[in-house]
C-alpha cells in the first residue's frame, strides 16, 4: 500500500467519523424537555410487541414500531397481552399519570417502554422512537435513554395558501402532512377563498382546480390518522376578489366598482345569507369542531354601502356587529369561531366584549396579546412565514418569526401557534422555501427552552435530504438571505420595481457590488445544494424547484445591474441587446415555471401565477 492510498483511507475514515460523530440529541426534532442517555447496550435481537387490548389505532402504532425495529435487524410481532412470564420486548401503553400529548420513552438493556398520557401522546412518542432508530442506524447499536416530553401549546398549527392561484395535488398535501405529523404538528389549515367546488358557484371556482368536498373527507380522514386537526376556512368579509369578478356577486360588494371589490358588505341583507349557504355545504365535510372565518384587512369597511353604519356607531362597532352574526351563523353548524385580530385589536375597547367561545388569531400586532389575555378572550399566536411576495423566501427572518412568534405566546398564554404561509401575487415561491420554517415553528411551538438553538439545516439535511453531511439542509435556507447580499430586499424588487412600477427609482440602498454580492451567494448555495449526494424523490424535486427559484431571483439582480449601468436607472433605458437577452431568459424560464409547477400543483391557476411573468416579457418588449 503506497503513501497516497494510505492517505486517502486515512481521509476517508476521518470523514466516516465526522459524519457519524452526531450525538443521539441531535436527531431530535422537536428536542424533547428530557433526555437522559443511559450506559450500556440494548442486547435482545427479538421479541413481542403487546399492546393494551381492543384498540385499533395502538394496533398501528405497534405495526409502525415492528417496521421501525425491522430496520436495525430486530425481529418482533405483535398481542394483545403478555404471556405468564414473558418479558415482552416492546410495552405501547396509556398512562393516565401523564397530561393530554405527553409520553415518556425508556430503552433498557432488555425492554422498550412507550407511554402516552393519550393516543396522540403515543403517537408522538412513536415519531420520536423513529428518529433514535435512525441514530441507531447511523451508530449500529440502539442506545439507552430516558425521554419525557409534552408540548408547550396544545394545539400547534399550519396554514397554507391555496387561493392564490396554487391548489396543491392531494397528493402534495398528504406528503405535508406527513412530514408535519413527524415533527409533531398537530393542526393544518388550507386558506381559502374560492378553491373548494361549491355546488351553486361553479363560476367562482371554475378553472382554479378546486379541492372538492370528496377530496376534503379524504384529507381529512388522513390527517386523523396523523393525530392532525384539519380545520376548515373561508374567507368571509374581505380578500372576495375571486367573487366579485361575476355579476352575480357585485352586489354583495362593500364598493361597487370595477376595482374595488374587495370586502364583501354587512348592509346588504344577501351577505348573510351567501355565507350561511357557503358554511352550510363547506363544514360538514370536517371533523374539527373549529372554523375560522378569517374577516382579516376589512379596509373598505365604511367606504360604501355601510358608510352610514360606521358614521353612526364607528367602525368598530359595525365590524364587532358583523362577526358576532358569522359566529351565530358557525354555531348553528356546531362549531368554533377562529377570526383574524388584526382589525378587533385597532379597537382593544371591544375585545373585552368578545364572546369567550371565540378564538382570536394574532398575527400583526402582538403587543395585542396582552390585552386578549387581560380580557379572558382565548387566542392564537400566528407567526408569518418570510416568504410572502417572493421566490426564494428570507431564510433567517422567517426563523426569527417563528421564535418570537413562540415567545410571545408563551409569555400571554396563547391557547396556540399557527404558521402563516401566503402566497400573494402569484404564489412564485416553491414549498420547500418554507420547509425551515415548518421545522423550526414546529419544534419551538412544541418546546420553546429546548428548541430555540437546533441545528435546522443539520435536521432538514437528515430528515428532508438524506443528506449526512448536513450541507443541503443550510444551503436551503441560505438561499434565502441572498436579500442580506444585496442591500435590498430583491424579491420586493422583482415584483415591485420591475413588474407592477417597472420605471419608479431603483431602491435605496441599490448598488452594482449588493447585485453582484447576491448573485455570488445565489450560485454557491444553489451549488451545494445540487451537486451534494442526496435521496429520495423529495430531495431531487426540491433540487429542481429551487434552481428555478434561484434563476428567477439571479434575474432579478441582472435587471438591476442593467438598469444601474444606464445614466437614468430606468428599465425603458436598457440597451435593446440587453433587453433582448432578458427576454430570451424570461421565456425559458417561463416555460420551465410551467412544467416545474405541475409537480406538486394542480394546473387550475397557473395561467395566471404565469402571466405574470409573460407580463414582464411584455414590458421588456415595448
Amino acid at each position: 500500500m503506497n503513501k497516497l492510498t494510505s492517505f486517502f483511507i486515512f481521509i476517508f475514515f476521518i470523514s466516516c467519523v465526522v459524519v457519524n460523530a452526531a450525538d443521539l440529541k441531535d436527531y431530535f426534532v422537536p428536542m424533547p424537555r428530557q433526555v437522559e442517555q443511559l450506559s450500556g447496550t440494548f442486547d435482545r435481537k427479538e421479541g413481542r410487541i403487546i399492546i393494551p387490548e381492543g384498540s385499533r389505532s395502538l394496533f398501528e402504532m405497534a405495526r409502525s414500531v415492528k417496521s421501525l425495529l425491522s430496520q436495525i435487524k430486530m425481529e418482533a410481532t405483535i398481542a394483545a397481552k403478555a404471556a405468564r412470564g414473558e418479558n415482552p420486548l416492546v410495552w405501547i401503553y396509556l398512562n393516565p399519570s401523564l397530561s393530554s400529548q405527553a409520553y415518556k420513552i425508556t430503552i433498557q438493556p432488555n425492554q422498550i417502554l412507550l407511554e402516552g398520557g393519550d393516543e396522540a401522546g403515543l403517537f408522538y412518542a412513536v415519531q420520536t422512537f423513529k428518529q433514535i432508530i435512525q441514530y441507531a442506524q447511523d451508530r449500529g447499536t440502539l442506545p439507552l435513554v430516558s425521554i419525557e416530553d409534552a408540548p408547550d401549546f396544545k394545539r400547534r398549527g399550519v396554514s397554507i395558501d391555496i387561493s392564490r392561484n396554487k391548489v396543491p395535488a392531494i397528493k402534495t398535501l398528504k406528503n405535508l402532512v406527513d412530514l408535519l405529523s413527524s415533527w409533531k404538528i398537530n393542526e393544518f389549515q388550507l386558506y381559502t377563498e374560492n378553491t373548494f367546488a361549491y355546488q351553486n358557484h361553479r363560476e367562482v371556482w371554475e378553472g382554479f382546480s378546486p379541492l372538492t368536498a370528496e377530496e376534503i373527507l379524504d384529507l381529512d380522514q388522513y390527517c386523523r390518522e396523523r393525530y392532525i386537526d384539519l380545520i376548515p376556512n373561508q374567507a368571509s368579509f374581505a380578500h372576495m376578489n375571486q367573487w366579485f369578478e361575476h355579476d352575480r356577486y357585485k352586489r354583495l360588494a362593500e364598493v361597487p366598482g370595477p376595482s374595488s371589490h374587495i370586502n364583501l358588505s354587512p348592509a346588504v341583507p344577501g351577505t348573510m345569507e351567501l355565507l350561511s349557504e357557503l358554511y352550510t355545504e363547506l363544514l360538514p365535510n370536517f371533523s374539527s369542531r373549529y372554523f375560522n372565518i378569517n374577516c382579516d384587512e376589512t379596509d373598505y369597511l365604511g367606504k360604501g354601502r355601510t358608510k352610514e353604519w360606521v358614521e353612526k356607531k364607528g367602525k368598530g362597532e359595525v365590524y364587532y356587529d358583523f362577526i358576532l352574526q358569522l359566529k351565530n351563523e358557525v354555531e348553528k353548524q356546531g362549531r368554533t369561531v377562529r377570526f383574524w385580530a388584526d382589525v378587533i385589536s385597532q379597537h382593544p375597547e371591544l375585545i373585552s366584549k368578545l364572546p369567550k367561545n371565540m378564538i382570536a388569531l394574532v398575527w400583526s400586532d402582538y403587543n395585542a396579546c396582552k390585552t386578549f389575555q387581560e380580557a379572558g378572550v382565548p387566542f392564537f399566536i400566528c407567526p408569518m412565514i418570510a416568504s410572502v411576495l417572493s421566490v426564494v423566501g428570507h431564510g433567517d427572518v422567517s426563523l426569527g418569526q417563528m421564535r418570537g412568534g413562540a415567545e410571545y405566546g408563551k409569555k400571554y398564554g396563547a391557547m396556540g401557534f399557527q404558521m402563516n404561509d401566503w402566497g400573494n401575487d402569484g404564489h412564485w415561491q416553491p414549498l420547500s422555501v418554507s420547509y425551515p420554517a415548518y421545522l423550526y415553528g414546529a419544534a419551538v411551538s412544541w418546546g420553546y427552552a429546548n428548541n430555540q438553538q437546533i441545528d435546522v439545516g443539520s435536521l432538514l439535511s437528515r430528515y428532508i435530504f438524506i443528506d449526512s453531511t448536513g450541507k443541503t439542509g443550510q444551503a436551503l435556507n441560505d438561499i434565502g438571505n441572498a436579500f442580506t447580499k444585496t442591500g435590498i430586499n430583491i424579491d420586493a424588487f422583482f415584483f415591485d420595481k420591475l413588474l407592477k412600477r417597472p420605471n419608479m427609482d431603483m431602491p435605496k440602498g441599490a448598488s452594482k457590488e449588493g447585485f453582484l454580492a447576491g448573485i455570488e451567494h445565489l450560485d454557491n448555495n444553489l451549488k451545494i445544494l445540487v451537486n451534494t449526494p442526496t435521496s429520495g424523490d423529495e430531495a431531487n424535486l426540491i433540487k429542481t424547484e429551487m434552481t428555478l427559484a434561484v434563476r428567477m431571483a439571479r434575474l432579478s439582480c441582472e435587471i438591476g445591474l442593467d438598469r444601474l449601468n444606464t445614466p437614468t436607472q430606468k428599465l425603458e433605458d436598457i440597451s435593446s441587446a440587453k433587453k433582448n437577452e432578458l427576454i430570451k431568459k424570461y421565456q425559458r424560464l417561463t416555460e420551465d415555471f410551467k412544467n416545474i409547477w405541475l409537480l406538486r400543483n394542480r394546473p387550475g391557476g397557473l395561467h395566471k401565477s404565469a402571466g405574470y411573468l409573460e407580463k414582464a416579457i411584455t414590458i421588456l418588449k415595448n
